[in-house]
This record gives structure tokens, sequence and C-alpha cells, in this order.
């Protein structure tokens, strides 16, 4: 599995990954990095077949590797990679004399977090739909080597939810059956499904009690509504506490805790998330957690889109519009 060593004033990352990744500051990205100097997508690294590339994504700043300006380089071990003010190693082989071949600036700062031993090992947690159904596909194979990545009888307990959904003719009651079989699957609380508007203005709280304290800080968690709303991507957090993407926000983090996030859509339209989280106690969630919820969102909001075609109705929110107010289901503003 490649790797890259990253160094910035405020981070020490051991990044791991398997195929194509993003680099930013948006959240949304693979590999996010703080600063104004670099762009909300500013380069990506994708497999070319006999290893990696690097391509500068018409950053502001520029892409610079071993020292040059450039828009791609085919990556080779130990090349250095500079954004905004982070460095990055792309697989450093094994040994140290690889060090020299840095810049003064990258061998400094790889070198000294390296002396302490405080690289942070991180995994990509965020994924579109597109990339999760790529990994389902490839866990569902039989003898596939990462078949084992989920539990066995996923794909006949995801097939029989399927085959279950038009029992409900409330749709409250539907997104409830939906919710518990994923909190069954994951070992997930309280699973809280919010649904949002066309311009992702409002979000309406679908299932979980409008006043609890988790709907009120998912709504206030601005970096959580960037990747999962604003990015329309999945992901998930082993534990948030400990989770550099979310650090520095004082009380807005809240005890440890492992969450994932997935987004729902109605037809090609974005429609709102699902979300659920446990105490790390409890255990942490994984890439098949979140396949796992991504597929189970899948099934929801097919179902529903195609309830609201047969009566003619508008939009996802219009769907539970109707049962809100005796359902203890409220309203909130996103911006």
């Amino acid at each position: 599995m490649p790797r890259l060593l990253v160094v910035h004033e405020d981070l020490a990352l051991d990044f791991r990954f398997r195929g194509a990744i993003t680099i930013g500051r948006h959240l949304a990205c693979s590999l996010p990095l703080p600063g104004s100097e670099v762009s909300r997508r500013h380069a990506q690294i994708y497999p070319t077949g006999v290893g990696f590339a690097i391509a500068d994504q018409e950053s502001r700043n520029g892409l610079f590797v071993n020292g040059h300006k450039c828009k791609g380089h085919a990556l080779e071990p130990g090349d250095e990679i500079r954004i905004g003010k982070a460095v990055l190693v792309f697989d450093p082989p094994a040994g140290k004399e690889w060090t020299a071949l840095l810049s003064k600036r990258g061998s400094q700062l790889i070198q000294s977090v390296s002396a302490s031993g405080s690289f942070e090992r991180v995994d990509v947690s965020t994924f579109s739909g597109a990339e999760l159904e790529e990994m389902a596909g490839r866990w569902w194979q039989p003898g596939h080597r990462e078949a084992t990545a989920w539990p066995a009888d996923t794909p006949g307990a995801l097939l029989n939810l399927a085959l279950s959904l038009d029992r409900y003719a409330n749709r409250v009651e539907l997104c409830r059956a939906v919710a518990e079989f994923l909190a069954n699957r994951i070992g997930a609380g309280p699973v809280t499904l919010l649904a949002s508007d066309p311009e992702k203005q409002t979000l309406h709280t679908m299932l979980g009690p409008s006043r609890d304290e988790l709907a009120e800080r998912l709504v206030g968690d601005r970096d959580l509504l960037h990747i999962v709303l604003d990015g329309e991507r999945a992901v998930f957090s082993p534990d948030r506490a400990r989770d550099y993407r979310f650090r520095g926000h004082g009380d807005a983090v809240q005890a440890s805790c492992s969450f994932l996030a997935a987004p729902l859509f109605c037809g090609s339209v974005y429609a709102g998330f699902l979300y659920a989280e446990k105490p790390v106690a409890d255990g942490r969630f994984g890439r098949p957690d979140l396949v796992q919820a991504h597929l189970t969102g899948a099934l929801l909001a097919k179902c529903l889109y195609w309830r609201q075609a047969a009566h003619k109705r508008g939009g996802l929110t219009h769907i539970v519009g109707k049962n809100r107010e005796n359902e203890g289901l409220g309203d909130t503003q996103t911006g």
C-alpha cells in the first residue's frame, strides 16, 4: 500500500491509500491540508498501471515535485512534493538515506518528526458513492482477497431488507426500520436521518428527536457538513477526538466517539444524509461499516424516490413533511 509522509506546521501524518486520492484545503478531499496557500482541490495522485503519478488541479499556487514546479509527475519512491507550506514524501524507501535527497526544508521537517516518532497513522476515510460501490463490488466477489472485509451475510441481509421495504405503508416507519437495520448491522447507537432542501440551506430531521443534543450538534458541525453536505461524500472517523480534520474546535469536539455519515440521493439530487456514532470504548467504525451505511441509505432513498414518483410528490423533504408535526420531526436552518 503506497503512503505519504506529510509534514506541516500543525500536522505530522503517515497517510496510507490504495487508489486515486485528492489533496486540497476542502475537507471533502481524501487528504485535507490546512492553509490559505492550498487550493480547495489542489492535486490528485492516481494509479497509472505501473505506479502512481501526481497532477496539479489548476491550483492557485502550483505544485512542486523535488523542488520543480510542474503540472504532473510520475512518482518515484522518496519524491518530495510541496503543496503550500506542507511537505509530502511519496512512499519513502526503507532506511534513512532517502532523506539526503530532500530539500533543506523537507529534510529538516521529516527528520525532526522522525526523531520524535510522532507520525500519526492515517488512512483514507472519505469516499464518493462511486468509490464505495466499487469497494463493495470487490468485497462481494466470492474468493476475492478482500471478500472477508465485511460479514459474509451482508449481501443476503441487504437483499432481505430490500424485499421488505414495501411492507411499510407509513414513511416514518420505513425510515425507522431502515435505521434500526443499519444500527444492528454496524453496532451503532440510534441512527439519525436528515433531509436537505435542493439548495442545501435547510436540514429537516427525518428520524431522531429534533431537540436532541446530537441533532443540534450535527447542524452546528460545519466541518462535518463541509464533507457530507457540501462535498456530497461519505466519511467515517475511527476516533473523532483524535482526528486531525476536527481538531482545534474546543467544545465542538464532544466525548471521544467513532462516527460515520453517508449522503442520500433522491434520484440524482442530493437529499440529505444519515449519521451514526458510538463510544470508542464500544469499538470503531471502519470502511466495511461505511459501505454498509452507503448501501442501506441507497435502498432507503430509492424506495422513497419511487414512492414520490408514484404519488407525483416533489422532493424528499416533502415526502416526510406531512408527518413532521405528528412524529416530532423538526426543521433546522443550516445557514
